[in-house]
C-alpha cells in the first residue's frame, strides 16, 4: 500500500521542472531587452559624440573663413576636405563689400557613427574688423 506522502508527490512529478523552466524564460526575456536597451543607448551616444565633433570642425571652418578675411585675403573662396581633431571640414564664402556669407560643412566620425552639419554665417566687416558674425545650423 503506498503511502499519502508517496501519491502527493507522483501527482506533482514535473512542477518543479516547469517552474524552473518558466524563471528560466523570464530571465533571457529581462536580459534580452536589457541588451537591447543597452546596444541602443551606446549608438545613440556614437551618433551624439559624431554630430558634436560635425559641429565643432563646421565651426573651425567658420572661423578659419573669418581669419581669412580679417587678414585681407578677399580672394580668399573656401577650402575643402581640411582636417581638424576627429573632423574635417569644407568651407567657402560669397559675398563682397564687407558683407560675405561663409558656409562650411563639418564631418564627424565616431566608432562606425558619421555625421554632417552645415552652419552658415553672415559676416559684416568694415576693413579688417569683423563688426557683426552671427552663424546658424543649417539643414540639408
Amino acid at each position: 500500500m503506498k503511502s499519502h506522502a508517496r501519491e502527493y508527490r507522483d501527482g506533482r512529478r514535473g512542477a518543479a521542472l516547469v517552474f524552473v523552466m518558466g524563471v528560466f524564460a523570464v530571465v533571457t526575456i529581462s536580459l534580452a531587452s536589457f541588451l537591447s536597451l543597452l546596444h541602443a543607448s551606446i549608438n545613440y551616444a556614437r551618433r551624439e559624440e559624431a554630430h558634436a565633433r560635425a559641429v565643432h570642425a563646421a565651426e573651425a571652418g567658420l572661423e578659419k573663413a573669418v581669419a581669412e578675411l580679417r587678414a585681407g585675403r578677399t580672394d580668399y573662396a573656401g577650402d575643402t576636405g581640411i582636417a581638424v581633431g576627429d573632423g574635417k571640414f569644407s568651407v567657402g564664402i560669397e559675398g563682397e563689400n564687407g558683407a560675405y556669407t561663409i558656409t562650411s560643412t563639418g564631418e564627424g566620425v565616431r566608432a562606425g557613427a558619421n555625421a554632417a552639419v552645415v552652419l552658415q554665417a553672415d559676416v559684416k566687416m568694415e576693413g579688417r574688423h569683423v563688426v557683426a558674425y552671427a552663424w546658424r545650423e543649417v539643414p540639408f
